[in-house]
């Protein structure tokens, strides 16, 4: 095993660089604090990405102090077999004057090449007299982007939880918005670091607990209802292993938005996308003959609504037939600066009638946000060069089907009769012959009685039926995944297990699943209201866990053990349904 062991490490160090040679180095600055309080405690760290450095040098950090570091930490992450490698210099520091500070460069060299970091600001603000009161210390913020947009334009929505002098267990969401006449999107929170921030001349840490997309869909004034966290707050220590916790809920305000509409002078050719766009074409030949076809590619890049981005028409001379476009990719990323980034590649055929020289100019258009104005994108004018062909594909023609004809044989003019040695009455195979009515009547009444119970069972009851088998199957896995402490997979198949489970059971659509029918179906049909509860608070934790980026690994067993509870409680009371 030692050898074994040896010998992949051996494989791996070999390996590493030839790795890193497909990545090009980055080396970035980071802060973990927008705003600090003079004399107050802040980090900042100096980042490189794929890359060996050496002679790293720091900024001079002019009207701060330096208090601790240079820390250095060192990660290698290997993700779908793309490998990250990151070393990090970290300082931590005090400001000693108020304003708006600049950090400077630092540098290190990489392969012979000197790196620099962009240099970043810092505000240091003078404290607020006095102590954050008491009921101060938590609250809860919906932080939109703007709050007056147009429709249709993408609009990322945070929320964020606010403490100070605050050691916070747990957090779990037990009510949110329904974002009416809003195409709202979960985004996964990557980051999980707490940032320092001032309001009103007070330091908070803040924490990103859900991320959203909205796009809306109508105009108008619209309100997103408060966010609603349960929070489990330690309030000291009883003993030496027993903590003193207190549950509160805080709730945001609720924030108004203005949807307003668009101008009324759109161009033709627009067909709802708004937002910021780039287009790329490719046409795949520029000589052709009138038999042969072209293909023209259309990528559209943008922070629209992936579902308004549409094929647009593309304008062709005439003489040329057009076949309608297909979509053969679609992706969604989100971009560095917070804005969900979405893609679609249209792929347009055509065939010339007639020969010439023809040209061909792909366009689009779109709104453009930050200028409130329609724009025309024009990627290319391609000119394409046609020639007669051969009609071949205009006149297809059907081969003929020859088929072998076979001749009489001779008649012979001599016939002999032999007399035939055994009698095929009573033979075994006059036996078989005889019986094989019989068998075929006896398998036709069989099979028709089994058509006829299968056809007599609904489909939908044979789903419900298997629900529990599912779900368990599914907590099966969970448990798999508790044991591997994969806390993020544990919770997603914990959540498909439960809302699998009462989709089949109740026979609700999962597209037209939501918190509130699911909690009256139930509640219709006599379930516990603390088995409803349980329930609920299962979901919670499973979408705080995914999506709040709260490492609820610690919770794992409980929420195993919850929801196999759960589910038990549930076939006893709806295991009778029809």
């Amino acid at each position: 095993m030692n050898i074994r062991i040896r010998i992949i490490h051996t494989i791996l160090l070999f390996c590493l660089p030839l790795l890193m040679l497909a990545q090009q180095p980055v080396f970035k600055a980071y802060s973990d604090a927008r705003q600090v309080l003079r004399d107050s405690y802040f980090e900042v760290g100096f980042t490189l990405e794929n890359g060996e450095g050496t002679n790293f040098k720091p900024p001079a950090f002019r009207n701060f102090k330096v208090v601790s570091g240079p820390s250095q930490s060192v990660s290698t992450t290997i993700v779908n077999g793309k490998m990250t490698r990151e070393v990090s210099f970290i300082y931590g520091l005090i400001p000693k004057a108020v304003g708006r500070i600049t950090i400077g460069s630092a540098s290190i060299t990489v392969n012979g090449k000197v790196m620099k970091t962009n240099p970043f600001v810092v505000e240091v603000l003078t404290a607020a007299k006095g102590n954050v009161e008491e009921d101060k210390a938590v609250f809860v913020r919906a932080e939109p982007a703007a709050t007056e947009i147009w429709e249709g334009q993408q609009l990322p929505l945070v929320y964020k939880l606010y403490f100070s002098n605050t050691q916070i267990a747990n957090i779990s969401i037990l009510d949110e918005s329904e974002y009416n006449a809003f195409f709202a999107q979960n985004v996964r929170n990557t980051d999980l670091r707490n940032i320092r921030e001032i309001i009103d001349g007070v330091q908070y840490e803040s924490r990103i607990i859900k991320k959203m997309i909205l796009f809306p869909q109508r105009t108008g004034t619209f309100t997103i209802d408060p966010f609603i966290l349960q929070l489990s707050i330690v309030k000291g220590q009883s003993g030496f292993f027993r903590r003193n916790v207190v549950y509160e809920s805080e709730s945001s305000e609720p924030v108004d938005l203005v949807i307003k509409p668009l101008p009324e002078d759109a161009p033709e050719n627009f067909n709802g996308c708004v937002g910021n766009f780039q287009m790329r074409t490719q046409l795949d030949k520029s000589s052709l003959t009138t038999d042969d076809a072209a293909t023209l590619r259309m990528t559209i890049t943008g922070t629209g609504d992936i579902k308004r981005i549409h094929a647009p028409a593309l304008a062709l001379p005439e003489g040329f037939e057009i076949y309608d476009p297909n979509l053969v990719r679609e992706n969604s990323i989100m971009g560095p600066d917070g804005l969900m980034l979405n893609e679609k590649t249209f792929e347009y055929l055509f065939v010339p009638n007639a020969p010439g020289l023809y040209e061909i100019t792909p366009s689009f258009s779109y709104f453009d946000v930050d200028s409130a104005k329609y724009v025309n994108l024009s990627d290319n004018t391609y000119a394409l060069n046609v020639t007669q062909g051969r009609n071949i594909n205009k006149n297809i023609t059907i081969p003929e089907i020859k088929q072998e004809v076979k001749d009489i044989l001779p008649i012979h003019s001599a016939a002999t009769l032999d007399k035939n040695k055994q009698a095929f009455f009573g033979s075994v195979l006059f036996w078989i012959l005889a019986g094989l009515p019989f068998v075929a009547f006896i398998g036709a009444y069989v099979l028709k009685r089994i058509e006829d119970k299968n056809a007599n069972i609904d489909p939908l009851d044979i789903k419900r039926k298997r629900a529990r088998k599912l779900a368990l199957k599914r907590l099966e896995e969970a448990g798999r995944l508790k044991e591997a402490e994969k806390t993020g997979p544990f919770y997603d198949e914990i959540s498909r297990a439960m809302f699998g489970y009462v989709c089949d059971k109740l026979q609700i659509p999962f597209s037209e699943l939501t918190k509130d029918n699911l909690q009256q179906k139930l509640s219709s049909l006599d379930v516990n209201e603390n088995l409803i509860s349980d329930f609920m608070k299962v979901i919670k934790n499973c979408e705080i866990a995914l999506y709040a980026g709260m490492d609820n690994s610690a919770a794992m067993d409980e929420t195993f053990e919850s929801s196999l509870k759960i589910l038990m409680g549930m076939e006893e009371e709806l295991g009778a349904l029809k």
